[in-house]
């Protein structure tokens, strides 16, 4: 089956504060965020079954260089990106999300 990635608001918003930190350290860190991050996503692309179901329904997809996790939900053909979140962020913060996807 082919999957499309839908990124919501917040996954956009998520990614935009991630990079802009990272800017602030180094420009050449954000590059290699943004080469992981997007490999990621092209793993998640092909199968997001990959990825254990961490709460109801959502799985999280970790990067392994970065303190990242992508959180998405899988419907029918399409994946949707509910948060980009630093692993230290709270559960709490999670569960907002998926109720506002």
């Amino acid at each position: 089956m082919n999957y499309h990635i839908k990124f919501t608001s917040f996954s956009i918003d998520d990614l935009q504060q991630i990079v802009t930190y990272y800017d602030d350290i180094n420009k050449l860190i954000t590059d290699k965020f943004l080469k992981e991050f997007n490999s990621e996503l092209d793993r998640i692309e092909s199968n997001p079954f990959l990825f254990q179901t961490r709460y109801n329904d959502v799985r999280i997809c970790f990067l392994k260089i970065f303190p990242i996790g992508i959180h998405l939900i899988v419907e029918f053909d399409k994946i949707i990106l509910i948060g980009i979140f630093n692993v230290n962020t709270s559960p709490k913060k999670w569960h907002k999300r998926k109720k506002l996807k």
